[in-house]
């Protein structure tokens, strides 16, 4: 094993690091937080060589546990500490990389419903964009309103729009509010500061467009507009989850007087208790259709809670490629074990040639490998799930830093699976060295040797 002094400097690094990774995520804004991350698994992996010796003899005892063929699989273990060390930490890190993001994630996809609140609460939209993109246009048939509020069942429909602006450097997301409009920005903001927006006289934005312009309550904006440049006085500040440099909402009578478009982009309209939905949707439906947009651009019809799906499922495909990735090192920590237990198999041939010639059955011998497979896993599994907790809590702070989103750390029991799953991986890679242990010719192992 490496030097005492090497290790307590490696413990006292790692510990060090790791709290560096929490303090620059709690304190550093926007996606710099991100480092973090980074910092966390340098930390990691230092603290875990310090703690080698220990994840050794925890091997090692785990291996004595499973009677004959362990005990001889503890031996080997012993007289190869870094090369244990280094399997374990492989499947450790595959463990830790799926509990941590997985965990991270699924609090994403929920703080998320928490930061839309309101965006369901319609029964249906009529919108000039399908349910998976933001209504920027064209604007929609002022025809479309009337013959919507004539529906039997329909008891209030409000209109809106969204647009782009430039303020700064920065391209943004308005929202037109009207009164009575069902939206995060009017469910999040206070009373004063909706009722001065939709008068006209501010501005609501969220968390990460006032941090990236470096304003708060009460700061005036400038917005570059189609019809010339505009100030407003920022009202409220409120968590939004993040869309291009940040999202902000204004009264709907300025985005028609600045981008000089006649009607709404999308109408909330709101059913009566009792009405049938289906026969509801249907007649909207059949409305969008006879009064399609400039160009015959669709118009299309949902429901509120179709909306806040297809937010949550853009967040969920965001993540896919980390969840693939995350797939990717559970193969990769079956296939480091696979190669670790072959080497020990090879280098040690002639070992186990004299036990199968002293009467060990071939049946003994591969269950001596798949000990020391299976002794490496459950600690590797132990470490990790240690390590991806951490890095579980870790990441839904550096998430609510970069999303401006309060996330919400709950624990997953998904992340069993992530640890389950690898584990039964590295038992599958075992199976191969395990075989050729068996089958290895005594007296060509001796002879060769």
């Amino acid at each position: 094993p490496p030097a005492a002094g090497l290790l307590i400097a490696s413990g006292v690094a790692g510990a060090a690091t790791i709290a560096v990774a929490w303090v620059v995520a709690e304190t550093v804004p926007g996606r710099a937080a991100i480092v973090a991350g980074a910092v966390y698994s340098a930390g990691g992996l230092l603290l875990c060589f310090a703690l080698m010796p220990l994840l050794v003899r925890a091997v090692v005892g785990a291996s004595n546990r499973l009677r004959g063929p362990g005990r001889l699989a503890a031996v080997n273990s012993e007289r190869a500490p870094r090369r244990v060390w280094a399997t374990v930490m492989t499947v450790a890190v595959a463990i830790a990389v799926g509990v941590g993001i997985s965990g991270s994630l699924n609090n994403l996809i929920g703080s998320i419903s928490s930061s839309l609140t309101g965006l369901a609460d319609p029964d249906f939209y009529v919108s000039s964009r399908d349910a998976d993109s933001m209504p920027l246009g064209p604007a929609l048939d002022p025809g479309i309103a009337q013959e919507v509020r004539a529906v039997p069942g329909v008891t209030d429909v409000v209109g809106g729009q969204w647009a782009t602006v430039n303020i700064a450097d920065a391209r943004v997301l308005l929202q037109g509010l009207e009164p009575g409009a069902a939206a995060p920005f009017v469910r999040k903001s206070s009373q004063d500061a909706v009722r001065e927006t939709l008068a006209g006289r501010g501005i609501l934005l969220s968390e990460v467009l006032a941090r990236s312009l470096g304003v708060r309550v009460g700061d005036t904006v400038r917005l570059a507009t189609p019809s010339g440049y505009r100030e407003l006085v920022v009202r409220d500040i409120v968590d939004y989850v993040a869309i291009d440099s940040g999202v902000g909402a204004v009264a709907n009578r300025l985005l028609n007087e600045w981008f000089r478009r006649d009607g709404d982009t999308y109408l909330q309209v709101t059913v009566a208790p009792g009405a049938d939905h289906e026969q509801v949707r249907e007649r909207l439906t059949a409305i969008a259709a006879r009064h399609p947009g400039r160009g015959d651009w669709p118009v299309h019809v949902y429901t509120g809670q179709e909306a806040l799906d297809a937010t949550e499922q853009s967040a969920q495909q965001a993540g896919a490629f980390t969840v693939a990735i995350q797939w990717i090192v559970a193969g990769a920590a079956a296939v480091a074990l696979l190669n670790t237990l072959l080497l020990s198999v090879l280098e040690r041939r002639r070992e186990l040639a004299v036990l199968r010639a002293m009467g060990a059955s071939r049946r003994f011998v591969s269950r001596m490998v798949l000990s020391e497979a299976a002794s490496i896993a459950l600690v590797g599994a132990v470490t990790g799930l240690m390590l991806g907790s951490g890095l579980h809590v870790l990441a839904d702070v550096i998430l609510t830093q970069t999303t401006s989103i309060d996330i919400r750390y709950a624990p997953q029991w998904s992340a069993f699976g992530y640890v389950a799953i690898p584990v039964l991986l590295c038992l599958l890679g075992a199976a191969v060295p395990a075989m050729r242990a068996s089958r290895m010719n005594i007296s060509t192992a001796l002879v060769d040797d």
